[in-house]
C-alpha cells in the first residue's frame, strides 16, 4: 500500500509538471472513459433485463433435452445388448449341439469301426494258430503207426476242424450283431440331435425334449458299458488264444513224441490171421505229402 501511495503521489507529481494543453488532453480522455464505463453498464443491465431470462430458460431446456437423449440412448442400447445377445446365445446353443452331434456321431462310426477290426484281428490271430495247428495234425495222421493212433489222431483232427467251424460262426454272428446295432445307435443319436435342435425353436413339448435328454444319458451310459464289455471279451478272447497255444504246445509235444516211437518201433507180434483180415477191412489208401501239397 505505501508503494502504491507513493507511485500515485509521484505520477501526480509528475503529471502536474505536463505542459497545459496535454493536460487537458489527458482530462478529455479521463472523461471519455467514464462516458464509455457508464455506456458499457448501461448496456449490460439492458442485456442482463433482456436475455438472462431467456438463457436461463434455454439452460433448462437443453438440460432437459439432455437427460432425454442420455436417456432414450441408455435404452437403444439395452435393447441393442439384449436383442444381440439373444441372437448371439441362440446361434451359440444351436452351434454347441451341432458339435456335439456331430462329434457322437463321428465316435458311433469310429468305435464300430474298431470293434470290428478288433474283432476280425483277434479272430484272424485264433484262426492262423487253428490252420498251423490242424496242419501239424493233419502231418501227423499221414504218419501214424498204428490204427490205434490212427484212430485217436483222426478224432483229434476232427475236433479242431469242428472247433474251426464253430470259430467262423461264431466271428459273422458276432461281428453280423455288431453291424447291426450301427444303424440302431445313429438313428437314436439323429432323432435326440433334431429333437434339441428343435428345443431352440421351442418347436418340442417339454415332456418329449426331457424324454429326449433321458435318451441322451441312457446312451452314454450303454456306451460306457458297451466298452467296459468289450475289455472283458478282449480279455476273454486272450485267455482262449493261450489256451489254444498251450493246446498246440501240447500236440507239438506229442507230435514229436509220436515220431520218436516211429523212429524206434518195438518189436511186434505176429499178427493174426483175423487182424490181418481186420486190417485190411480198415485201412485206407493215404496220398503222399507231395501230392496233398
Amino acid at each position: 500500500k505505501i508503494r502504491h501511495v507513493q507511485r500515485t503521489v509521484g505520477l501526480l507529481l509528475a503529471a502536474d509538471d505536463l505542459p497545459k494543453p496535454i493536460k487537458e488532453q489527458l482530462h478529455g480522455i479521463h472523461d471519455d472513459l467514464e462516458l464509455q464505463r457508464i455506456a458499457n453498464d448501461a448496456v449490460d443491465e439492458d442485456v442482463a433485463a433482456r436475455c438472462t431470462e431467456v438463457i436461463e430458460r434455454r439452460a433448462v431446456e437443453a438440460k432437459v433435452l439432455y437427460d432425454v437423449i442420455v436417456d432414450a440412448l441408455a435404452r437403444q442400447i439395452e435393447a441393442l445388448d439384449l436383442a444381440c445377445s439373444r441372437v448371439a446365445t441362440f446361434y451359440l446353443g444351436v452351434a454347441k449341439d451341432l458339435e456335439v452331434h456331430e462329434h457322437t456321431r463321428k465316435e458311433i462310426d469310429a468305435k464300430m469301426s474298431e470293434d470290428l477290426e478288433d474283432l476280425k484281428l483277434d479272430f484272424e490271430d485264433a484262426a492262423e494258430e487253428r490252420e498251423t495247428a490242424i496242419a501239424i495234425a493233419t502231418k501227423a495222421l499221414r504218419r501214424a503207426p498204428s490204427l490205434e493212433a490212427l484212430a485217436q489222431l483222426f478224432k483229434s483232427v476232427l475236433g479242431q476242424l469242428q472247433d474251426i467251424e464253430n470259430s467262423y460262426r461264431g466271428y459273422f454272428r458276432d461281428a453280423t450283431g455288431l453291424a447291426k446295432q450301427h444303424p440302431g445307435q445313429a438313428q437314436a443319436e439323429s432323432t435326440t440331435a433334431v429333437v434339441l435342435f428343435s428345443k431352440h425353436f421351442n418347436l418340442v413339448p417339454a415332456d418329449e425334449y426331457a424324454q429326449a435328454v433321458e435318451r441322451k444319458k441312457i446312451a452314454v451310459e450303454e456306451e460306457r458299458r458297451a466298452a467296459e464289455e468289450s475289455a472283458a471279451a478282449a480279455a476273454e478272447a486272450a485267455a482262449a488264444a493261450a489256451a489254444e497255444a498251450e493246446k498246440a504246445a501240447g500236440s507239438k509235444k506229442k507230435d514229436s513224441k509220436r515220431k520218436k516211437s516211429v523212429q524206434e518201433p518195438e518189436p511186434e507180434e505176429e499178427p493174426t490171421p483175423a487182424q490181418e483180415e481186420e486190417q485190411v477191412q480198415v485201412q485206407v489208401p493215404v496220398p503222399d505229402d507231395d501230392d496233398l501239397d
